[in-house]
């Protein structure tokens, strides 16, 4: 199945609607190895991520980057790879002492939970029912499957003031499965050149039901993007929603690059 949907920097699926709150997400993925290619931009970057919320001021967020440096002069072109977490309005921070490669085997896995990891539903006995007050943290759960290197770390799930700037606190209104290329400094960069890559295992999780769906298996229809530069109208990539083996009767999505701008 193809996209039906356009955004000018985001591609993948994203689920809204959720009967109560969207509490727990998680996919794997290869690192996209990007390339430099002779006439596009010096420098392009792409990133690869899932996350709960969409908002300025609420969007939970972490995955892979990918960026190709080039500097004709010197004839040098220079790749980096990292891994992130982000919560919005605040700045995204690369994780540390997790080194990732082109080709590594990630993934990332979120949910809510108390501080100790412990999921609370407001009908304890069936494990759902929506949740609790006792649920105030976002757990960020980061595997490197190739190097055999894990990562876990929360933030709050309360609105926070930091140098004055302020969130709204954890929603549970959105889960979002996205190839994205990023922003620095309020500008959105040229896609760089993945070739394909694809993200696989996608689940999401409703806490009405306190279960996981796999990817179109949910509550609610996913919509599915394209990345289409808004200035040009170029296709910058093309989304596929395919039938996914690790995942019975649900989706991955498969990104095919097409343009960097």
């Amino acid at each position: 199945m193809f996209n039906n949907s356009n955004s000018n920097a985001w591609s993948g699926a994203y689920a809204t609607n959720p009967i109560a709150q969207y509490f727990w997400i998680q996919a794997n993925w290869m690192v996209p190895r990007v390339f430099y290619v002779p006439g596009t931009p010096s420098y392009s970057a792409v990133s690869e991520w899932v996350g709960l919320d969409n908002s300025p001021t609420d969007l939970y967020q972490a995955g892979s980057w990918s960026d190709v440096w080039h500097v004709d002069v010197f004839n040098w072109t220079v790749m980096n790879y990292w891994m992130w977490i982000e919560s919005l309005p605040f700045a995204g921070w690369g994780v540390p002492n997790f080194p990732i490669f082109p080709g590594d085997e990630v993934s990332v896995d979120m949910f809510v939970a108390d501080e100790n990891g412990t999921m609370w539903f407001a009908n304890p006995d069936e494990g759902n029912g929506g949740l609790t007050p006792a649920d105030n943290s976002v757990w960020f759960i980061l595997f490197n499957y190739t190097r055999r290197l894990l990562y876990a770390g929360t933030l709050p799930v309360a609105g926070v003031t930091i140098n004055g700037n302020s969130s709204t606190g954890f929603t549970g209104s959105t889960a979002e499965f996205i190839l994205e290329r990023p922003q620095i400094n309020g500008t959105v960069v040229p896609l760089a050149n993945f070739v394909v890559n694809d993200m696989y295992s996608c689940d999401y999780g409703d806490s009405e039901y306190g279960y996981n769906y796999a990817l179109n298996l949910g509550p609610s229809e996913p919509i599915y993007l394209n990345m289409q530069d808004s200035s040009n109208n170029h296709l910058l990539d093309l989304t596929v929603a395919a039938p996914d083996p690790t995942n019975p009767r649900g989706y991955r999505m498969i990104w095919f690059w097409a343009d960097y701008l």
